[in-house]
């Protein structure tokens, strides 16, 4: 069987990106006998050391080592395991099989009706090293981070606001048990029922504002008025529904961005059940 050319197609920032794409998927550093089969559509392990902008990158070692990836553990224990998810503050269920790229069933104290899957050297050497190990602990962080200084600047009225309704966020994560409500699988997005743009109309419509494209056209009297009404303005409406990406987009596609209704994805729910989008 002869050997697959490669054609370099990308810059090497964009493969290195990739790399690291498919590094966090696997749980553990590609081997050079998967780079040499192009496997993952990516160059072999001397491109990346013959391309590399750091000189001092001379063995494919090395350009694992710059990327901040550690050599791998091949061989774990169930004990070893449940205490590296236990420094997480996880709960790793008891399972038979364990090793390094092999993803395992674990629980979170604070979701304990959502069952989630790592492999141990995703969770050790991956991103979620460095986070809280928890799918859903990390976008709660995220959601709670924040901009309690308004300077004024170029952001968008619409976005600048979005980050001031946390606690509407959790309830409705918590409501959806964190679940996309359609696929029962992770969520990408917490979408409004009642548009965040018809809110956010009536806030200003309350307070005789007009609508400024851009938060440094308001003073800081009156953004701390439209933070205080929109945030009790959401608690009138029904809760967001928690949504996976490609559904959340497909729901835009058909319905649009701009006054969306309960009633609008009432029905989107009973077609995308029904198999119409297919």
């Amino acid at each position: 069987m002869s050997k697959r050319k490669f054609i370099v197609e990308k810059s090497y920032q964009e493969y290195v990106e990739m790399y690291q794409s498919v590094y966090e998927e696997l749980g553990r550093v590609i081997t050079t006998g998967e780079l040499r089969k192009h496997q993952f559509d990516l160059p072999d392990s001397n491109w990346f050391v013959r391309n590399c902008p750091d000189e001092n990158v001379k063995t494919y070692r090395d350009f694992v080592k710059r990327l901040g990836y550690k050599s791998l553990r091949m061989k774990y224990t169930f004990e070893i395991a449940f205490e590296e998810f236990a420094k997480k503050g996880l709960i790793l269920i008891p399972q038979k099989m364990v090793s390094c790229a092999l993803k395992m069933e674990y629980i979170c104290p604070k979701h304990p009706n959502i069952p989630q899957f790592k492999s141990i050297n995703s969770l050790i050497f991956g991103s979620e090293g460095k986070g809280t190990g928890c799918y859903y602990c990390g976008i709660e962080k995220r959601i709670g981070e924040l901009n309690t200084e308004w300077k004024g600047g170029i952001s968008s009225l619409n976005i600048y606001l979005r980050e001031y309704i946390t606690i509407w966020k959790k309830e409705s994560m918590k409501n959806c048990n964190y679940l996309c409500v359609i696929t029962g699988k992770k969520f990408n997005a917490i979408h409004h029922l009642y548009s965040f743009n018809k809110i956010l109309k009536e806030t200003l419509e309350e307070l005789v504002l007009p609508i400024h494209k851009k938060i440094n056209n308001y003073t800081n009297e009156e953004m701390n008025l439209i933070k205080d009404i929109l945030i009790k303005k959401h608690s009138e409406y029904p809760l967001g529904v928690c949504l996976c990406k490609k559904v959340h987009n497909l729901y835009h596609k058909i319905y649009g961005k701009v006054d969306n209704t309960p009633e609008q994805f009432k029905e989107f729910k009973i077609r995308y059940n029904n198999g119409e989008f297919n």
